[in-house]
């Protein structure tokens, strides 16, 4: 069972509401159904901090193997530490 309720916010919450609905591809009510659930503890953390919604899960999983093998070779320097810099 559902219940209609009623909120009243400032211009800035109003605001940042909008931007996450839009951003997230998600309602209004949704955004905030997720924060105040949150805020409640009512559900389990997400494991990502601030995450709201689903809007990239299409992109999980959607590379072919060469795509993935393609874009780990081009990222591969970048896990490489420059012991000068740390020393």
């Amino acid at each position: 069972m559902t219940r209609r309720m009623t909120i009243h916010c400032d211009e800035q919450l109003a605001r940042e509401i909008d931007s996450r609905a839009k951003l997230q591809g998600i309602s209004r009510n949704q955004v905030m159904i997720e924060l105040i659930r949150r805020g409640l503890e009512l559900d389990e953390p997400s494991r990502e901090s601030g995450v709201i919604g689903d809007s990239l899960d299409w992109f999980i999983g959607s590379w072919t193997p060469d795509e993935a093998r393609e874009f780990d070779e081009a990222v591969s320097g970048y896990g490489r530490v420059d012991q000068d810099l740390w020393t």
